[in-house]
């Protein structure tokens, strides 16, 4: 009797570190909170429209992953390399990150625009705009007032110092 105790012992404690593993520790699949982004992917931007939430994730590897949906479920996620836009205005800029499905591309854009030359006020805008063979077709804008600016690795943000990225950037 005395053997098999030991011998129980060890299959509790194995299914006890394998319960901390996958359940408290978490998996590499696990997602971050507040956004669709997996642990040890860098969010890039992230933000609330109505019930669900758009995110850009940027993994070690230095790809981008769009994904729309919530954390139960993902409606959409697209993976790409570095297609980023900016433009300048008078009191303000707009940074756009393009992911491609198709014939459709999902623009995701965080921008600031003065309220006029009277106030230093600014309005600030984010969300995603759909286009479909070059017009848009949807603009779904961020609703929660907490969405943020796109925030990127150093490494990404080299490669985004150097190209000219300005042409890129279209008025839809």
């Amino acid at each position: 009797m005395s053997l098999k105790r030991p011998h129980l012992m060890y299959q509790v404690l194995f299914l006890h570190v394998l319960f901390l593993q996958v359940f408290v520790l978490g998996s590499s699949a696990a997602m971050a909170e507040d956004s669709l982004c997996f642990i040890g992917e860098m969010e890039t931007f992230s933000c609330a429209i109505k019930k669900k939430t758009v995110s850009v994730c940027e993994t070690n590897a230095h790809q981008f992953i769009y994904r729309y949906g919530t954390r139960d479920q993902i409606d959409l996620g697209l993976a790409s390399n570095l297609n980023f836009s900016t433009a300048m205005y008078s009191g303000g800029s707009e940074g756009r990150l393009t992911f491609n499905n198709g014939s459709y591309d999902y623009v995701v854009f965080s921008a600031m625009y003065s309220l006029g030359p009277a106030t230093s006020d600014k309005d600030v805008k984010a969300g995603i705009i759909v286009v479909n063979e070059g017009k848009e077709v949807n603009r779904l804008l961020c609703t929660a007032p907490n969405y943020q600016n796109f925030t990127f690795s150093p490494e990404s943000s080299k490669k985004i110092s150097k190209q000219d990225n300005s042409s890129q950037f279209i008025d839809y």
